[in-house]
């Protein structure tokens, strides 16, 4: 008899097996366990019941009351906020109130890259028109996806909103032109001086002629800083007459930009030409009333979108096309073409997207702001040839930013 007890009992478990012998019991013992306190809080269930009754498209019965009407249903189950989900919250939290920071750095850097850039794709492909195009085009499309994906809120395009649009856009597609020529003829530093104090000169001459008065003293200061500065740049690095001509272009086209935005502020303008030329100033006053209805960032889109095709119209018909198939492109220039129709779609796209988050002085300082960037990168790319032109467009760049916060000071 133990003979058979001892063939018939198991064979002894080695230290091993006996370790996964504990092992197994305890996780079954531990499953056990959790299975039993998960049947009040059964979230799986929970959730597949909802989505049942969801896709049957039935909502809970609720009880008859003696009256006829129903009482409420009782609420649906709510998942409860984990840690994770707390984490979560307050990473976002922190995203979105750093959102508009990091929007404006890249808004400012974008501002200050673009000039330099551009002037080296410009030396390398000597075609203004085709490259227009190409900046435009990649900014248009950027702002449209954006909007495609809720990003912007843009309304649907129609024929009263392209009206509207037409004549910002034909006068920023103009300035972009003449810009472009006048970067492929004038050094950097002189179109900086240029583009930061030509607008806030002829626009304390459009306000004093209006009011019949001067500027304040501060802002006639800076303004006359700046201009000494800039004439003093020309006179150093003169581009020539081509050139010359391609920045008063320029001026004349901001002029035209200046006169159509007093007539958004000022309708007596209208009134008084009205008694004159009325047909005028009925055509006026619609296409005005017709960008008024439009939202900024459908305007934004426009004034990309619209002198896209022109330019590139206009290109071909000085036979820029051809000059394209001639060129033998290498990477430095493939690369500043890219790096300029960059700088320009996400300068775009970041004053978009920051519209709302800023105040109106604080926008004009980051708009002021790149030239002092441009200043720099230029530096730092071609070296500095000119001491002169380099403390002169310093100077401008500084009064430029002093005119951009008195103004908007001024106005909000």
């Amino acid at each position: 008899m133990d003979e058979l007890q001892k063939r018939a009992a198991p064979p002894p478990l080695s230290a091993d097996e006996e370790r996964r012998q504990r092992l197994k019991a305890a996780g079954e013992a531990y499953f056990a366990k959790v299975l039993n306190s998960s049947k009040t809080r059964d979230l799986l269930g929970a959730a597949k019941s909802a989505a049942g009754s969801g896709a049957a498209g039935l909502a809970p019965t609720a009880p008859l009351l003696p009256g006829g009407g129903s009482a409420a249903a009782p609420a649906a189950p709510r998942l409860p906020l984990t840690t994770f989900d707390e984490d979560f919250l307050q990473a976002g939290a922190v995203i979105e109130g750093a959102r508009t920071y990091v929007l404006g750095i890249l808004f400012v850097a974008a501002q200050a890259a673009q000039l330099v850039f551009l002037k080296s794709s410009l030396d390398a492909l000597r075609t203004p028109g085709l490259l227009l195009f190409l900046h435009l085009a990649p900014a248009a499309l950027t702002l449209w996806l954006l909007g495609a994906q809720g990003v912007l809120e843009l309304r649907p395009l129609s024929l009263r909103a392209v009206q509207g649009g037409v004549p910002t856009a034909a006068l920023a597609g103009l300035q972009w032109l003449t810009l472009f020529w006048a970067v492929l003829r004038t050094p950097v530093f002189a179109v900086l001086c240029w583009t930061v104090m030509a607008p806030h000169a002829l626009r304390a001459a459009l306000d004093a002629a209006a009011t019949r008065r001067p500027p304040p003293h501060g802002r006639l200061a800076a303004l006359g800083a700046g201009l000494a500065c800039t004439a003093a740049t020309l006179l150093v690095q003169f581009p020539g007459v081509l050139g010359l001509l391609a920045l008063l272009a320029w001026a004349a086209t901001d002029l035209l930009a200046a006169a159509w935005a007093a007539l958004r502020t000022r309708p007596e303008v209208l009134q008084q030409l009205g008694g004159s030329r009325p047909a005028l100033a009925a055509s006026l006053q619609q296409a005005l009333d017709a960008e008024a209805s439009m939202d900024h960032a459908t305007l934004a889109l426009l004034r990309h979108a619209l002198p896209a095709v022109p330019a590139l119209l206009l290109g071909l018909l000085l036979g820029e096309g051809s000059q394209l198939v001639d060129a033998e492109l290498s990477v430095p220039a493939v690369t500043a073409l890219l790096l300029s129709s960059a700088a320009l779609a996400l300068s775009a796209t970041a004053d978009q997207l920051m519209a709302g988050g800023l105040t109106r002085t604080a926008h004009e300082a980051l708009v002021a702001a790149g030239p002092l960037g441009t200043v720099v990168i230029e530096t730092a790319v071609r070296g500095l040839s000119s001491p002169i032109a380099f403390v002169s467009a310093v100077a401008c760049a500084i009064a430029g930013v002093l005119l951009h916060v008195t103004a908007a000071a001024a106005t909000s």
